[in-house]
């Protein structure tokens, strides 16, 4: 089962810094601001509320960004963790990692 890989800090050394997170409980990808996206996500205790991750980017490149995570999430990969925001960072997609800071909340 694929899994995504979030961390606020690297290396994520204090509770709360880092979250793994299934594929199937992906369920959206939206704008909130000019230069910040929100991940959802099926919170994987079963109740009925969600975790999100708030990715911050650069002014103007939110489309870039977004496309830069899809690409990331969808890709084909022979590990079954992946780091979403090293991966969207290192796609062909942007000219320099564009990703600058994530948030997340569960």
């Amino acid at each position: 089962m694929k899994t995504y890989y979030f961390s606020e800090t690297s290396p994520a050394d204090a509770a709360g810094d880092a979250i793994l997170l299934p594929q199937s409980s992906f369920l959206n990808m939206d704008v909130l601001s000019a230069t910040s996206i929100i991940l959802q996500f099926k919170k994987i205790d079963g109740t009925h509320d969600n975790s999100h991750v708030t990715i911050t980017h650069a002014a103007g490149k939110t489309v870039d960004a977004m496309r830069a995570l899809a690409a990331a999430m969808a890709g084909n990969t022979k590990s079954n963790v992946i780091d979403l925001v090293e991966a969207a960072n290192s796609h062909p997609v942007t000219d320099a990692p564009i990703i600058s800071t994530i948030t997340i909340a569960e």
